[in-house]
């Protein structure tokens, strides 16, 4: 997946328990007819990488998506299958495939190697959030989005073949935009958030038929502390099956050591500051954070802020450039 440079459930082996649905006799390939949504950023005039003109994310030939097919609100005769992208923007299976009959409607998920599913039981499946996201640069060494983090929903609700369907992608996660210089020149070896509030890392469970990215995001971005809100919000999550379980963590790292070079060099004045991206997901940072910035000689900086800088899916959310010298 191409990502995204301007100024947030699931990479292991997966699991999978079927239940019966008629099948195609022979693995298919098909279009994959997809748009994806446009990133935008909450300050303006921020530079813009590895997005096409119209700034949307683009998938890329490897990258793996999930496609779920519900046949009724129980999980009986439902199913699903991880599918590659081509060269060729197709999708071809890999493990399982989704039916071609539906009663309900067609899902897909990015990144795909982050599901496991549990169709049988109310058409659920677990997504996993990672607790450490990869640091990669670009041809200039600058930092860009990490790779396979940047996830992302789509449903057809009128599609009567997989073929057919046409998936409207909507970012559930959003982006720290973070900017650090050094007058010292010091190098970023990792750099680690921990929320004052939510989880940040685990698995998490839903039934698929009650995903509506749309309504969940508007719920994200309207977070309030309300009686009235967190009613709505409650019964919402109820309906969607939501756990989280297994390890869970509030802390978040993003490891540079494997950039060439063993870190991320700083640039030494506010104007050359380096920024780099952390994917979290929605309301992270709604009360604050801790940010240790550890650097290659194993020094670490920590800066401690109560702000609400809470993240909203498919925003960057931008902090103003910072001298970590002086932490």
């Amino acid at each position: 997946m191409k990502k995204i440079v301007t100024s947030i459930c699931m990479v292991a082996v997966v699991a999978l328990a079927f239940t019966s649905c008629k099948k195609k006799e022979n693995s298919q390939v098909f279009a994959f007819n997809h748009v994806t949504e446009q990133l935008v950023s909450d300050e303006g005039g921020l530079e813009k990488a590895y997005v096409d003109n119209n700034f949307t994310v683009q998938f890329e030939a490897g990258d793996k998506v999930y496609l779920f097919n519900v046949m009724n609100e129980n999980g009986t005769g439902s199913s699903s299958g991880r599918y590659v992208v081509t060269s060729q923007m197709t999708l071809t299976p890999e493990i399982g495939e989704v039916g071609d009959h539906t009663d309900l409607n067609y899902y897909a998920f990015y990144p795909g190697e982050n599901v496991t599913t549990h169709m049988s039981n109310e058409n659920r499946a677990t997504f996993r959030l990672d607790p450490t996201q990869t640091c990669t640069v670009d041809a200039d060494g600058k930092p860009m989005i990490p790779a396979g983090t940047l996830y992302m929903a789509a449903k057809d609700e009128t599609a009567q073949t997989v073929a057919q369907s046409f998936f409207n992608f909507k970012n559930i996660m959003g982006v720290l935009s973070l900017k650090f210089y050094s007058p010292s020149g010091r190098k970023v070896k990792s750099i680690a958030v921990t929320d004052k509030k939510f989880h940040l890392f685990g698995d998490v469970t839903l039934k698929i038929h009650e995903v509506d990215p749309i309504y969940m995001t508007t719920l994200f971005r309207n977070y309030s502390d309300t009686p009235e809100y967190l009613n709505e919000l409650n019964a919402y999550k109820t309906r969607l099956g939501y756990e989280i379980s297994g390890v869970t963590g509030s802390t978040v790292v993003l490891d540079c050591s494997q950039v060439p070079g063993g870190g991320v060099q700083l640039g030494q004045t506010a104007a050359e500051a380096t920024r780099f991206f952390i994917v979290l997901r929605p309301l992270a940072l709604l009360n604050g954070c801790d940010i240790e910035v550890t650097f290659d000689d194993d020094d670490v900086a920590t800066i401690s802020s109560s702000r609400d800088n809470r993240i909203s899916p498919n925003v960057i959310k931008n902090i103003s450039a910072v001298n970590i010298d002086t932490y």
